[in-house]
């Protein structure tokens, strides 16, 4: 009887015990625990070398979690600085192409104004070498000069008339290349696709190439 009296007391306090810690407590044989967990995508494709966490490390932002191999990325830079000394290259070729065109079309208009003024002397030329071809016709005719007088008019004659013919040659040829040359000078624009007076590195192609080196 001492014994039970004894002993109900004490198991009553490991019963509450017990129920205080069941109420707070659970268990199970399948559990799971909530955690926040971050996919990590890197900015930069590459081969990994080494990893410098572990699982279920807390880690910082700006942390470096592994160590890419840089020879590919040594490469892709190589690479890309090619392509942006190409690139240079090129746009330098087609400024260069736009002022050789430029240059060439400029000398073409030079070169039909002065056919244009040598045409104007031509034609005076021939025209006081026409009258005197005819004056001298008419004057043999009637025998008041001497047959080498009209052959000398006549001669001056052929040779006003050939030097007329000939400017007017050059000048219809100063035209043809004067459009060969526009359109040439706009084809040389069309390629380099910007302002002539632009800098060569705000040109597309450097643009392009440059941020793929940054």
């Amino acid at each position: 009887l001492l014994l039970l009296l004894i002993g109900l007391p004490v198991a009553g306090y490991y019963g509450v015990a017990a129920w205080k810690y069941t109420t707070a407590h659970v268990s199970t044989d399948n559990a799971y625990v909530q955690a926040d967990m971050a996919q990590i995508t890197p900015r930069v494709e590459g081969t990994i070398t080494e990893v410098l966490v572990q699982e279920n490390w807390w880690v910082k932002p700006g942390q470096v979690l592994v160590q890419l191999d840089t020879r590919d990325a040594e490469v892709k830079l190589a690479e890309a600085k090619a392509a942006l000394t190409r690139a240079r290259e090129s746009v330098d070729q087609l400024f260069a192409a736009v002022a050789v065109a430029d240059d060439c079309h400029r000398a073409t208009r030079s070169k039909i104004q002065t056919a244009q003024a040598e045409i104007a002397v031509a034609q005076a030329e021939f025209h006081q070498a026409e009258l005197d071809f005819h004056r001298a016709q008419q004057l043999v005719a009637e025998q008041i000069i001497a047959a080498r007088q009209f052959d000398q008019a006549k001669t001056q004659y052929d040779a006003a008339r050939s030097r007329l013919h000939a400017r007017q040659q050059e000048l219809q040829e100063a035209k043809q290349n004067a459009t060969t040359g526009g359109r040439e000078t706009e084809q040389a624009r069309a390629a380099l696709g910007t302002t002539v007076t632009g800098e060569r590195s705000e040109h597309s192609l450097v643009k392009q190439a440059e941020a793929a080196v940054h």
